[in-house]
């Protein structure tokens, strides 16, 4: 979900491959990652277990590398997902070209070369191999029927409520939502304009609104505390 152009706001929202990449290393190989606020819950489709054709794994440390790996491709989601045109200095294609290259390098399956500095999440990785084609696709397809990961009236409406309660220009408000096919209704302000959510709490109108709010509002005020919700 986007309104793109120098003189809007923008927020989007998107259910993203790489990251849903990610949990499927983390759940299907049932690594012991440690807790952190910016950690989802588990997926609600569950992937097939690999832990146990792997018996060198261990997936104590495997799992303290995942929470940094977790942590760089979110950082590489986050900056594509909240730039705008009227930052890009230089061709849209290059700064496209820019950050494609920096997600190859952190997640390129089948051999996940990027990860040769954690051998043992690379192991894993390895493993559970390439996220199915479509996959997210169909998940979402049978939750939202093709409607937007957060209907448009409750973003709409939460960007303008917090143009008007910060005093900031409407079209300076820029934000976007990784919706992530996790269980229960769980949402995580990450950074400045960036917050992860389930997609139940993406699909629930009052949730919704609050995060889409926390993400605007934050880069309307970058002094604002961290926002979550866990229900």
């Amino acid at each position: 979900m986007r309104l793109a152009g120098s003189r809007s706001w923008r927020f989007a929202a998107e259910a993203s491959p790489l990251a849903h990449l990610a949990l499927r290393v983390r759940d299907a190989a049932a690594l012991q990652v440690p807790e952190a606020g910016d950690v989802p819950p588990p997926l609600a489709a569950p992937p097939q277990p690999v832990a146990a054709a792997e018996p060198d794994l261990d997936p104590v440390l495997a799992g303290a590398d995942w929470l940094s790996w977790w942590r760089e491709l979110i950082t590489v989601e986050g900056d594509r997902l909240l730039l705008r045109p009227d930052q890009v200095t230089t061709s849209w294609a290059k700064v496209n070209r820019e950050l494609e290259a920096r997600q190859k390098l952190l997640a390129r399956p089948p051999r996940f070369e990027g990860l040769s500095d954690r051998p043992g999440l690379q192991t894993a990785a390895r493993a559970v191999g390439r996220t199915p084609r479509g996959w997210v696709d169909r998940q979402l397809q049978a939750e939202r029927h093709s409607r937007a990961l957060i209907d448009w009236p409750v973003v709409n409406d939460a960007v303008h409520q917090v143009a008007t309660e910060t005093g900031t220009p409407v079209h300076s408000l820029n934000g976007a939502a990784l919706v992530l096919l996790v269980q229960g209704a769980w949402w995580r302000r990450v950074r400045p304009g960036l917050v992860l959510c389930s997609l139940r709490a993406a699909a629930d109108h009052q949730t919704a609104a609050e995060l889409v709010r926390a993400a605007v509002a934050s880069v309307a005020d970058h002094g604002a505390g961290p926002a979550s919700s866990d229900r």
